[in-house]
């Protein structure tokens, strides 16, 4: 049940699960029966349903796979069923419940949307200082994201923030570690002869950064975010340590100068 989730939310919101059970019953307590005469409609929702239990959630550098496929999982479930109630079932037990089961439904819907938009907005207020910090750094440097807590307690999300500043290099045409440029189906790629020290998975393990290591020096910004202390050996090696220029919500921006 809680990979059904997937479909209105993450993996967390218990609270939506109410919300799911409603809408798989639905159907079925206004009498729609999946058809027998329509058995290809039922192809697509056991190739989603295969996916969610057999697919891992990470292959191929890739996360979140099988949670991907949700989004089809409760139109693919719909499509199963015929457009009317069989002959049997078209009684007066039918014709109450598909009175009130409708709006159940559109009632779950608009709870389901109304959630999701109070999280966005409260998102938008939790991100908005970080976005106007990086509306204020000079376009086009090369910044690094070290995020030692990726979560976003408006969102309900405890990843949304890993990769999140990458947003500097989509509006500042800036460039940015970690870079999707490292995986094939990208338009643009990195030639193997320059690929960045910081490979694909360090953006989780930001505690591994070591400046010579990692080539610090070539970084102009670095988007660093933790509720507690930093680390204090963060920038050891640096002729000299980068220094903060804002800090909010969790984030401190650091930029390197010049040595006095």
């Amino acid at each position: 049940m809680k990979a059904r989730l997937f479909s209105v939310g993450e993996h967390e919101n218990l609270e939506l699960l109410p919300a799911v059970a409603v809408l798989f019953a639905a159907p079925w307590l206004m009498g729609l029966r999946p058809s027998r005469a329509r058995i290809g409609a039922c192809i697509p929702f056991a190739l989603v349903a295969s996916i969610m239990m057999l697919m891992p959630s990470f292959a191929l550098n890739t996360a979140f796979l099988y949670e991907r496929f949700a989004l089809f999982l409760l139109p693919a479930y719909a499509w199963m069923f015929a457009a009317v109630p069989t002959p049997e079932l078209r009684g007066p037990a039918w014709r109450r419940g598909a009175r009130w089961v409708m709006p159940v439904v559109m009632a779950c819907c608009w709870a389901v949307l109304a959630v999701h938009a109070v999280r966005a907005w409260r998102f938008g207020q939790e991100a908005g200082g970080f976005d106007a910090a990086v509306d204020r750094l000079e376009p086009r440097q090369r910044a690094l994201m070290l995020v030692f807590n990726g979560s976003s307690y408006a969102a309900h999300n405890p990843f949304l923030y890993i990769q999140y500043g990458a947003w500097y290099q989509a509006e500042r045409e800036g460039m940015m570690d970690f870079n999707f440029a490292w995986f094939p189906p990208q338009i643009v790629r990195f030639r193997p002869q320059h690929v960045p020290p910081w490979h694909p998975g360090l953006e989780w393990k930001p505690a591994r950064f070591d400046w010579t290591t990692y080539h610090g020096a070539n970084y102009r910004y670095f988007f660093v975010r933790n509720f507690g202390p930093l680390p204090a050996n963060l920038f050891r090696g640096a002729d000299c340590a980068p220094a903060p220029i804002w800090s909010g919500d969790g984030w401190t921006i650091f930029e390197r100068r010049a040595c006095p």
